[in-house]
């Protein structure tokens, strides 16, 4: 397998749909769709996978209970990979000047290094703040609107409580696994009670969110998406206290569906 083809594999192609739901929710809401921006945000997410497989190959995190994605390092080698994320991190600083954007963009990316770095503790919180905030930040300020407004604040809030909950899925499927190794996430130092209680307060803070948006923007969409979306979340919710190792495909099939029928809802109402 040659360097090109893992370097792709480590950038975990699956969940860069993450970047793209981001992008999309916050473009349908201001009807512009800026494709540089787009890439900005998957070279970014990029950035942060391909950080967490260098670090965990560093820190020892694989092992033969470990059910999580391969880690790619130890087939390009450390000194490699170390020079890609150098020459990716320039990159990212390239297009961050083009849309002005270097200092929340060397936030974004100090983040990224920081949960790896520190082995997932607190992990979803990191991620609720990188990708609801000051994501949202990011794409409001390349379509030159204010953040400041109710819309965009609910918006930051519904695109970190999703992806907080994804990340909390990930580390309640590799919890176990987790104790046998140095990352402690919080699953690990709280335990499972604590993670099912945080995991089902940010999916079911996604649909307050929508019962806000539709005291706000009274509409026939919101309603029907509230309707459509709130038995989905309880189930989740169950699935989080009976079957915990196996939330993280049924997150992500959540996720996509709220996030592109959320977009059609913010394009059309």
């Amino acid at each position: 397998m040659n360097k090109i083809v893992t370097l792709f594999l480590a950038s975990r192609p699956k969940t860069l749909l993450v970047s793209f739901c981001c992008w999309l929710s916050v473009s349908s809401l201001q009807h512009a769709f800026s494709i540089p921006a787009l890439l900005l945000a998957i070279g970014l997410q990029i950035w942060a996978n391909w950080v967490n497989d260098y670090l965990d190959f560093m820190n020892g995190i694989d092992h033969a209970l470990r059910q999580g994605p391969t880690r790619w390092t130890s087939r390009l080698t450390p000194s490699f990979m170390k020079i890609i994320l150098c020459l990716w991190c320039c990159l990212l600083f390239v297009c961050a000047s083009y849309f002005k954007m270097k200092i929340l963009v060397g936030i974004l990316i100090l983040i990224a290094w920081f949960y790896s770095a520190w082995l997932g503790f607190a992990g979803e919180w990191l991620s609720f703040f990188a990708c609801g905030p000051l994501a949202t930040y990011l794409f409001s300020s390349i379509y030159q609107v204010s953040f400041w407004q109710w819309d965009l604040l609910l918006l930051s809030i519904i695109n970190g409580s999703w992806s907080a909950a994804l990340l909390m899925a990930n580390n309640m499927r590799d919890r176990i696994s987790d104790t046998h190794s140095p990352k402690k996430s919080t699953c690990v130092w709280f335990g499972q009670d604590w993670a099912s209680m945080q995991y089902q307060m940010f999916i079911l803070m996604c649909i307050w969110c929508l019962f806000a948006w539709l005291i706000f923007r009274p509409s026939w969409f919101w309603l029907l998406m509230m309707c459509v979306f709130l038995p989905y979340a309880l189930r989740l919710c169950m699935m989080s206290l009976t079957t915990p190792t196996a939330l993280l495909y049924p997150t992500l099939s959540f996720i996509f569906r709220y996030c592109f029928l959320f977009s059609f809802c913010a394009s059309y109402s």
